[in-house]
């Protein structure tokens, strides 16, 4: 009988159990506390490792720290305190770690590479591929050092250069999943979805678990018009990680383009069980329902989102578009200011017509300018909004007013074909007939619709003689 069997030796259920993990986590605090013999320092070594490999990253960092003190000038412990903290979302202190631990032994691969991997992530490639290749010529058969230039590759978009140094780590070490994972977003990136598929699929073996993984073969799949499939996928994603937001909207999209709305709708429900407070849920949940044409019950979905985050704006536009089909004019009204409040400067100009929802409530004057107004002062460059105004004022005989606006909607913008027209409406309220009939020139050589416009608002002037005459050569062009 050998020793294995003489000694039962397996592993156990226990063996690295969390009990375990803090049973040696404890021990290495009691070495630490004493003096350290070469017996202890191999014991809090091989400890080390194991609660590496556990993830176990600020618990080792402490180790780490304790170590240093003991011994200032051994490079490893800087190594794995830089380790630890770039695990722990930590980059700029790991790479002063890191730093540290090259200063005291400039020829380790491992640190070079680590130090890398720092850099590619606060965007330093240069000093990034520099270690890479100082790396590569300790080490020509590394394939981390492949797998950092692939990494650098992608993110600068050179797909095919990424694609070559990753077949090259995944050769190298055929068992990282990592490798294939980043060789697979290439593939798709590059649109080749058939080498993606493979790569996926070769992933997903070595990690079957990962939700990520089997969200991405979704859709991959759905690119390749295989919507069953794609559907399974998402759904196995789900099951693996119901807080996969990303799968559930994949899976609730492609569904919705099936029309299947039930089961889009059941979906997000279900993931309501564990993202109660998520916004972005609800508010998918008030799409459907517009789809299917329920403003009341999408108004209410709505409402939820803005509780759950009161400053995403689109909830805000979808909710007052729910209130106009219902006939809430006023209430439509109130949740586009609040819109405006919290779009983002580029989706501002969006809200040109706001002020316009005045008509529906029955405004007077005074009311009726101020929503107007109230976008110019949330964004005052909006120059949609100075022409509207400008209109206005000239429909309640404020011609002054009217050139004030009109002044502050061509600031530094190029005149359009609107503006010449409110322009000519203007001279033509100041009495300046022929500068009227100049702008109004201009305006229909700018803009071909307004003189359709014009033709469709006011046939009879369209059509008459002096019309005719005057603007003749537009008409036959137009």
């Amino acid at each position: 009988m050998s020793d294995i069997e003489k000694n039962s030796f397996r592993f156990g259920e226990d063996d690295f159990s969390e009990n375990y993990l803090n049973e040696i986590l404890e021990k290495c605090k009691i070495f630490l506390e004493g003096e350290l013999q070469e017996a202890e320092l191999q014991y809090i070594d091989n400890s080390i490792e194991v609660l590496l490999d556990n993830y176990r990253y600020e618990e080792v960092l402490s180790i780490v720290k304790d170590l240093i003190s003991v011994n200032p000038f051994d490079y490893e412990n800087y190594y794995r305190a830089g380790f630890c903290l770039f695990r722990m979302n930590e980059p700029t202190l790991a790479y002063r770690s890191l730093n540290k631990a090259q200063s005291l032994n400039p020829n380790d691969s491992a640190i070079m590479i680590e130090k890398a991997m720092v850099c590619i992530h606060i965007n330093r490639l240069k000093e990034a591929a520099i270690n890479l290749k100082k790396a590569y010529y300790l080490d020509k058969e590394d394939p981390r050092v492949f797998f950092s230039y692939g990494i650098i590759y992608k993110r600068i978009g050179k797909f095919e250069k990424a694609v070559k140094f990753l077949k090259k780590a995944a050769k190298l070490d055929p068992e990282d999943s990592e490798v294939l994972y980043l060789l697979a977003h290439c593939y798709r990136d590059m649109r080749n979805y058939g080498f993606a598929m493979d790569t996926i699929e070769k992933y997903l073996v070595l990690e079957p678990k990962c939700s990520d993984g089997w969200a991405f073969k979704g859709q991959i799949l759905e690119r390749l018009n295989r919507i069953e499939r794609a559907l399974n996928s998402f759904s196995t994603s789900i099951a693996l990680d119901p807080l996969n937001l990303s799968a559930l909207f994949s899976f609730v999209e492609l569904n919705i383009s099936l029309r299947k709305y039930k089961i889009a709708m059941d979906s997000l429900n279900q993931a309501l069980v564990f993202n109660s407070t998520n916004f972005a849920i609800y508010f998918k949940l008030g799409e459907i329902l517009m789809l299917k044409q329920d403003f009341f019950a999408a108004a209410a979905q709505f409402t939820k989102a803005i509780i759950a985050n009161r400053k995403f704006a689109s909830s805000y536009v979808e909710r007052a578009y729910c209130n106009l089909k219902i006939g809430e004019y006023a209430l439509a009204l109130h949740d586009f200011h609040n819109a405006l409040i919290f779009a983002t400067k580029d989706g501002k100009g969006l809200w040109g017509s706001f002020g316009k929802w005045g008509f529906k409530l029955g405004d007077e004057d005074s009311k009726y300018i101020s929503h107007f107004e109230d976008i110019l002062k949330i964004d005052s460059s909006n120059n949609t909004t100075w022409l509207h105004l400008a209109e206005i004022k000239l429909d309640y005989k404020n011609p002054h007013h009217a050139l004030i606006a009109l002044s502050n909607a061509l600031a530094n913008k190029p005149m359009n074909g609107k503006a010449f027209f409110i322009l000519s409406r203007l001279a033509y309220r100041l009495g300046n007939v022929k500068q009227g009939l100049a702008y109004l020139r201009a305006a229909f050589k700018a803009d071909k619709s307004l003189l359709e416009n014009f033709k469709k608002k006011t046939p009879i002037v369209y059509y008459s003689r002096i019309f005719k005459s005057l603007f003749d050569d537009l008409i036959e062009k137009s």
